[in-house]
């Protein structure tokens, strides 16, 4: 039997602002981010889950007793559209490092987690909806509900709605998530010296370069569990040579031994 369906609540209020987060990420996308002194935004049609972005009958059902009106064909095919004008950077809330995340990451060769809080990446990414050029810009911050899709419906309540919602297999993640939309307009037939949004192809861009103060951003940085020992005097100098000595870094807490260690038989 399936369970009885269920709204969703329209928002998941964010945590404090000193609440600590986390971005997991490879060595090679660290130095990227040092030298370019910027984030990356990935495009979210192009994540894995194909439930990214994606909403459901029951979404369009509420809306339309939410509103006492049909939701509108052309409105139903901007929200599955806008997914591939829309670029999110994943963070994980947590006061601790996450070894799961931990195990996915430091496979490759070389990984740090970067240690931040809520506030400083609100300060670096302040939510804002305003016009450049022929663009509209869309950007907040979001905390994500996990749910099953199957019995509760994300809530289509404005541009970003679906992508704060992800399956109920993802919720070790914990994640918060920075959105920004970037919606291309045209010339309204129906508003008089109005905007309209321009669906149309993909960009071509897989994601966006935004720049920010790493410094305020980076707490502190923390090297992989069982990271050769020449790795972290080399990340610290690094550091240095950017111009962002004063950004904390140290070895993964993982690798502290326990006071009283098991007898080996």
């Amino acid at each position: 039997m399936q369970p009885e369906a269920k709204a969703c609540q329209p928002y998941e209020i964010l945590p404090p602002p000193g609440t600590p987060i986390w971005r997991y990420l490879s060595l090679a996308k660290f130095l990227s981010l040092l030298r370019n002194r910027s984030i990356f935004l990935c495009r979210a049609d192009l994540f894995d889950d194909v439930f990214e972005g994606t909403f459901t009958k029951g979404s369009l059902q509420e809306q339309e007793i939410e509103s006492g009106s049909k939701f509108p064909d052309e409105l139903v095919d901007m929200a599955r559209w806008i997914v591939c004008r829309s670029y999110v950077s994943c963070w994980h809330v947590s006061s601790v490092e996450s070894a799961a995340l931990w195990k996915i990451y430091a496979g490759s060769d070389g990984a740090i987690a970067m240690k931040s809080s809520i506030r400083a990446l609100k300060e670096c990414f302040p939510d804002k909806i305003e016009r450049h050029g022929n663009s509209i810009v869309n950007q907040s911050i979001r905390s994500v509900q996990y749910i099953d899709y199957r019995t509760a419906h994300p809530y289509l309540n404005d541009l970003a709605g679906p992508l704060c919602y992800k399956r109920q297999a993802f919720r070790f993640e914990q994640e918060i998530r920075v959105i920004r939309q970037e919606l291309p307009t045209v010339p309204s037939k129906n508003r008089p010296n109005g905007k309209t949004i321009l669906l149309g192809p993909a960009p071509d861009e897989k994601g966006l370069e935004i720049q920010v103060n790493i410094e305020r951003l980076i707490d502190t940085v923390y090297l992989a569990p069982s990271s050769p020992s020449w790795m972290l005097p080399t990340i610290r100098d690094t550091l240095k040579n950017f111009g962002m000595g004063n950004i904390n870094c140290q070895q993964s807490s993982l690798d502290e031994l326990p006071e009283f260690g098991r007898l080996i038989a």
